[in-house]
C-alpha cells in the first residue's frame, strides 16, 4: 500500500505495526528535511503514534503553547507539533488546526485508531471496512491494493457523478470505499466506530460590517492566509493563470516571500482570447518573480 504511494512521498518512507494497526507513510518533505520529520511519528513514550499528510499554518504558536508548558520537541516539523498536542488536548485539537491534512492517530494506550480530515477537505483521505478491520489512504489506489476490497462499481455515486461532476458526501465510485468528510474524524477501536464532526460550515456567525470594513479584513485575511502558506524548509511557486485570484496570491506572496518567487504558467494555442500568458507575464513581471511559461498543444491535435 505504501509502494502505491510512493510517487507522493519520493523523499523517505516508513511502516510502523503495533498489535492490530498498521501505518504506513510515503514522505514529499517541506518542513523539516532532516529524519526528524520521519514518519510514522511516536511520542517518547510510544504511547500515540502519526502519520500525517498536508501542512498546519498555525504550528509555530502551538509550539510555543506547549514548549510553555514543558513539552520538549526533537525536530521543527508541524507534524511533531500536531503529535504532542494531540497527546495533550485530545480529539479537542482538531478544532485548534489551521491548515489543509489528513492524518491518522494511533492511540496505543486506548488500542484507537483516529482518522482526521481538514475543515474543507483539501486533502484527501478514504477508507474502506473489511470484514471487522478497516484500510485507508491518501488515494484510492493505495486500498485496491487490498486483495480483499471488493471492487464493484457504486452505481448510485456514478449516477451523481454524472449529474453533479462528483459524486456526494462520503461517496465514491467504489461501493466498498468511504471518503472521510471534510470537518470530520472517524474513531476506530475492536468494538466501535464513530464519525464525529469538529467543525462545519454552520458554525460561521453571519457579518454586518461595511463594506469598507469587510473589505479591509479580506484584505488582512488574505494576507495573513498567504503568508502562512510561505512557511517552508523548500522553494515555494506559485502556479500563475494571470486570473484574479492567483494573481492577487502572486502580489502578496512576492510581497512577504524571502526569497525570489518562482510562477508557472500554461497556455494553449487553440483558443487565443482564452490564452492568459500575456496577463500572466504581465503580473509576474510585476512582482518581480522568476517566472516559467509553457505552452500546450490543442487536444483535438493528439492521435493515438
Amino acid at each position: 500500500m505504501v509502494h502505491s504511494l510512493r510517487h507522493r512521498g519520493p523523499d523517505d518512507c516508513g511502516t510502523h505495526i503495533d498489535r492490530a494497526v498498521g501505518l504506513g507513510h510515503a514522505r514529499l518533505s517541506i518542513i523539516d528535511l532532516s529524519p526528524t520529520g520521519h514518519q510514522p511519528m511516536h511520542t517518547p513514550d510510544g504511547a500515540y503514534s502519526i502519520v500525517f499528510n498536508g501542512e498546519v499554518y498555525n504550528f509555530p504558536e502551538l509550539r510555543d503553547r506547549l514548549a510553555a508548558e514543558g513539552v520538549r520537541f526533537r525536530g521543527t516539523s508541524d507534524t511533531e507539533v500536531v503529535l504532542h498536542a494531540f497527546s495533550r488536548f485530545g480529539t479537542k485539537v482538531f478544532a485548534m488546526l489551521n491548515g489543509m491534512y489528513a492524518m491518522a492517530l494511533w492511540d496505543a494506550r486506548n488500542a484507537t485508531l483516529h482518522l482526521v480530515r481538514d475543515r474543507f477537505g483539501i486533502k484527501p483521505l478514504y477508507y474502506a471496512r473489511i470484514g471487522r478491520g478497516i484500510v485507508f489512504g491518501s488515494e484510492m489506489k493505495s486500498l485496491l491494493v487490498h486483495k480483499s476490497l471488493d471492487r464493484r462499481i457504486n452505481w448510485q455515486a456514478f449516477h451523481e457523478y454524472l449529474y453533479y461532476g462528483n459524486p456526494l458526501r462520503e461517496n465514491t465510485m467504489y461501493a466498498e470505499i468511504r471518503e472521510v468528510l471534510p470537518g470530520h474524524f472517524l474513531t476506530i477501536s475492536a468494538d466501535s466506530f464513530r464519525d464525529t464532526t469538529y467543525w462545519q460550515a454552520e458554525d460561521i456567525q453571519p457579518s454586518d460590517d461595511s463594506l469598507d470594513t469587510a473589505t479591509s479584513k479580506v484584505r488582512t485575511l488574505l494576507e495573513t492566509s498567504v503568508t502562512d502558506h510561505l512557511i517552508s524548509d523548500v522553494p515555494v511557486g506559485v502556479f500563475l493563470s494571470g486570473g484574479i485570484d492567483s494573481s492577487a496570491i502572486t502580489a502578496l506572496a512576492s510581497k512577504h516571500y524571502r526569497g525570489k518567487l518562482k510562477t508557472y504558467s500554461v497556455g494553449f494555442d487553440f483558443a487565443a482570447e482564452a490564452d492568459e500568458i500575456a496577463k500572466a507575464r504581465h503580473v509576474a513581471n510585476s512582482s518581480s518573480t522568476s517566472s516559467k511559461t509553457a505552452r500546450g498543444k490543442p487536444v483535438s491535435s493528439l492521435r493515438p
